[in-house]
């Protein structure tokens, strides 16, 4: 519910939507001592204007929830397609028997705006059972779990090579880190 009260608190420029407010709750659920840290990253997110801006404060909050992935009781975050469902593009749609569900194959029509469909045809629910019947999949796209691994290091790579310039921001170097608390950083809400 917290989560979603977000809707009435988002800025209203280039936001990210449900991603932005994702990232915003996250650090305020998880690091609520983290005050002066998330201000700064609030401050970037409000700026925003276009999908590079918009990055700086993603990166702002990543940047301060560091490596951590579990935090007991609350929330696990997993690794980029480790969890149970995994966005398609970034494997050219390609999928092993690995995966379990994949993020963005919902258009009604092959082939919509030029999407490379990893389907011949719509799916056939009555069909499906323990098997693929009723999966009308390109044999192209089911691959091995290891080119499933080298697709998405060359996603990585690739994403990271072209992250945008001005979304590159070291939030304890760029930004306030006491200015703005100071004597009274440490003080509890």
């Amino acid at each position: 519910m917290k989560w979603a009260a977000w809707e009435w608190m988002q800025p209203s420029n280039f936001n990210g939507a449900d991603n932005g407010v994702l990232h915003a709750h996250l650090m305020k659920t998880l690091m609520s001592e983290a005050r002066e840290e998330f201000e700064n990253c609030n401050a970037i997110w409000h700026k925003a204007t276009d999908y590079d801006s918009y990055m700086a404060f993603v990166l702002c909050i990543r940047i301060y929830l560091g490596a951590k992935r579990l935090w007991p009781d609350q929330v696990r975050i997993y690794k980029r397609a480790h969890g149970w469902v995994r966005d398609g593009f970034i494997t050219s749609e390609k999928w092993s028997e690995r995966d379990f569900m994949i993020h963005g194959w919902k258009a009604q029509n092959i082939g919509d705006n030029g999407w490379e469909s990893p389907f011949t045809a719509i799916l056939e629910p009555s069909r499906c059972g323990a098997s693929l019947d009723g999966w009308n999949y390109r044999e192209e796209k089911r691959v091995s779990v290891e080119a499933i691994r080298q697709l998405l290091a060359a996603f990585e790579n690739r994403t990271g090579n072209a992250f945008p310039l001005k979304s590159r921001i070291i939030p304890f170097l760029q930004l306030p880190d006491v200015g703005l608390c100071y004597p009274n950083c440490d003080e509890k809400i």
